[in-house]
């Protein structure tokens, strides 16, 4: 009996579970999104994504500016809670984003993680397009419009629209 006793004894005392009485510490606010070094081009709206402790809001922070709030999911998954903020207007450039959160009148903050926006330089092509059928015969056709950058391109054609990414036009 007396090694048991020593044993939970050594477990409560390296902090491998709370004493009796005291619940265990929530986690630190997380950043999912946008990651370290992530790179995006200038004019985006970035999505950034993470968790905090149930029952707390998400203060986000980019560069130390004044915090704006998250928007939390509705439901909690393992004592955290997702959140997402939208980052928009960001100028090129080296950024850090935090996030902050109380709980049980305790701030804790994420650990800051640097990402950078960067100036692209983009192209305008106006055109005109024709989609034959399989018999060789015209189908459809009119103008179009393509919008390119280092990555990524959108083409218009007059009410449809195709956005995608390249490697870098090799």
């Amino acid at each position: 009996m007396i090694p048991v006793i020593v044993c939970i004894g050594i477990l409560v005392a390296c902090g491998k579970a709370p004493p009796p009485g005291k619940q265990p510490e929530p986690g630190l606010p997380e950043i999912n999104v946008p990651r370290t070094g992530q790179e995006y081009p200038a004019g985006v709206t970035i999505t950034a994504t993470g968790t905090v402790p149930d029952g707390a809001a998400a203060m986000v922070s980019v560069n130390g500016a004044a915090p704006i709030t998250a928007v939390m999911a509705d439901t909690p998954h393992e004592g955290q809670r997702q959140w997402t903020a939208e980052l928009s207007d960001l100028a090129a450039g080296a950024h850090t984003i935090t996030v902050t959160a109380e709980v049980a009148g305790e701030v804790l903050q994420s650990e800051p993680v640097p990402f950078r926006v960067v100036a692209v330089a983009a192209g305008l092509w106006d055109g005109a397009f024709v989609l034959y059928d399989r018999n060789g015969e015209v189908s459809v056709e009119g103008t179009m419009q393509v919008i390119y950058s280092q990555n990524w391109f959108r083409m218009r054609f007059d009410v449809n629209q195709i956005t995608g990414t390249t490697d870098g036009w090799d």
